[in-house]
Order: C-alpha cells, then structure tokens, then sequence
C-alpha cells in the first residue's frame, strides 16, 4: 500500500537521522554516545549489537512488506489491512506520539544520553521534564513505537519483532535499574517510589 510504504520511508529516515545526528554532535562535544567500556563489558556489547540488529531487522522488513500485495506477505496478515484503513491510520498517529516522546526523552538528557551503562558519565539523576511521568521515557517510546508499526503491519513476523523487542527492553530496564541505584543510592531510591517505571501504575 502507497501510504503505508510513504509512512515507513518518513517514518525511518526520521528515526535513524535523528539517533545518528545524537551520536555526532555527542562525539563532536567529547563525550561517548555508545558507551561499550562498562562493567558489564560483554553483556553491554552483545545487547547494543542485538538491539541494532533488530532495529534495522524491523525497518527493511517494513519496508519490503510495504512494496508487495498484503496477500503475499509472508504469513499474511492478521486481518485486511485494505478493508480497515482507520486502523493503519491509528497505528501510523500513535507510532508518531512515541517517537515524539523518544525524542523528547533524549534531547532531555543532553550529554547524558547514551547506548549502555557508563560509570565514568553517570555524575547526574535526570528527573525533569517526561521523566517526570516516567522513569525510562526512551524505551517507553521505543515499545510503543514496535506496537504502533505492528498495528499498522499486523502479521507473525512483526508481532514476533514486538514481542522480543518489549520483552529484551525490560530486561534492559532492570539491569539498569540495579546500576542506577548502585550510583545514585538514595535519590534514584526516591524516584523510583515517586516516578512508575513505564506510564501511570505500570
């Protein structure tokens, strides 16, 4: 479908020009955005590659099933996304939303900003603006985003991709959860209590 396919190119260039624009002017200012020498090492490497790689995964499979009939999709579709074009439209709106907040998060933590867990750059708790509603505003933005994209491309492959990626984001989440508190000691303790980990009682 034309629009569908219009939406994916507009939709990636913005997300990948703008991550790799972050990186840029991060390393132009001095500071590391992919932060691979932690503690954790290996675990921080395999999971920054893992993440890239289903990233990048989901962005030409979309892109491939948008050039080709819905009938021919691989496992087709959960239902006639021809027959159901308010649904695409409600899934291409709130994958925007997500992607706004995404943004918004990371222009928030300025230097702060990274891929991985850096000790030697975790001198400041960031709790202002959207962190004020939610802990980890960036991965709230990158589930919805996989969510909203599966609305729109509703089949096995991509509800796959929402699992995994939901799923390994959490985990991410919790192992830097335990870092945080390990730095920060009583103050990440009492935004943990005051701000949910996701959006509202979540």
């Amino acid at each position: 479908m034309d629009i569908v396919f219009g939406f994916g190119i507009f939709f990636f260039i913005s997300f990948w020009t703008f991550l790799i624009y972050r990186i840029i002017v991060l390393k132009k200012m001095g500071d590391k955005a992919l932060s691979l020498s932690t503690k954790e090492g290996l675990k921080s490497l395999l999971s920054i590659i893992g993440f890239i790689v289903i990233l990048l995964s989901y962005t030409i499979i979309y892109i491939f099933n948008s050039l080709i009939e819905p009938s021919n999709v691989i496992f087709g579709y959960f239902w006639d996304i021809r027959n159901f074009n308010w649904i695409i439209y409600i899934g291409m709106i709130f994958s925007l939303i997500f992607l706004i907040i995404m943004w918004s998060a990371i222009i928030t933590m300025g230097k702060s900003w990274r891929v991985g867990m850096d000790v030697n750059n975790s001198n400041k708790l960031i709790t202002q603006g959207i962190f004020k509603i939610s802990r980890n505003p960036i991965f709230l933005g990158l589930d919805g985003i996989v969510i909203s994209l599966f609305i729109v491309q509703p089949n096995l492959i991509f509800l796959g991709f929402c699992l995994i990626t939901i799923v390994s984001i959490h985990f991410q989440i919790l192992r830097e959860e335990e870092f945080l508190l390990n730095i920060f000691k009583e103050d990440y303790k009492n935004y943990f209590k005051e701000t949910p980990r996701y959006i509202l009682f979540i």
